[in-house]
């Protein structure tokens, strides 16, 4: 009633006693159901799914039913997933290889580096850049 068309629904109930704020992120079952029932009821909403969504394909399937989808901690552990969703979902012929990403990133951490900033709170954002490639 108030006007708000658009929501951004976490599919796992946070605990608010006995649980750690990580914890709260990983006991909790996520229940994709839940939301998908909360569209089916209310399907003029935009409903956005958040909550444990880790690869395209997931992206892929959750999109048949739900307005978006949104990427949180799984794009800062693997960051090129971003590439992959760009290339999937949005149908963009060409990304960057991840040697390409790395060549780009040089210049802007040197110029950072001369202006004082510490090599770690650049490097860091990069880390899960390789996550699941062999070597």
């Amino acid at each position: 009633q108030a006007g708000c068309q658009t929501f951004i629904i976490h599919a796992r109930k946070a605990w608010l006693k006995g649980l750690s704020p990580k914890q709260n992120r990983e006991v909790p079952p996520l229940n994709y159901e839940v939301v998908r029932q909360i569209k089916t009821d209310f399907p003029h909403l935009q409903i956005v799914l958040n909550g444990g969504i880790k690869t395209v394909a997931a992206i892929t399937d959750h999109l048949a039913w739900a307005d978006g989808v949104m990427i949180g901690r799984e794009a800062y552990a693997n960051p090129y997933l971003l590439a992959e969703i760009q290339k999937s979902i949005y149908g963009t012929e060409s990304v960057l290889l991840r040697e390409e990403v790395i060549a780009r990133f040089i210049p802007y951490v040197e110029s950072q580096l001369q202006q004082g900033l510490k090599l770690s709170s650049l490097t860091r954002h990069i880390l899960g850049l390789y996550q699941h490639i062999p070597g």
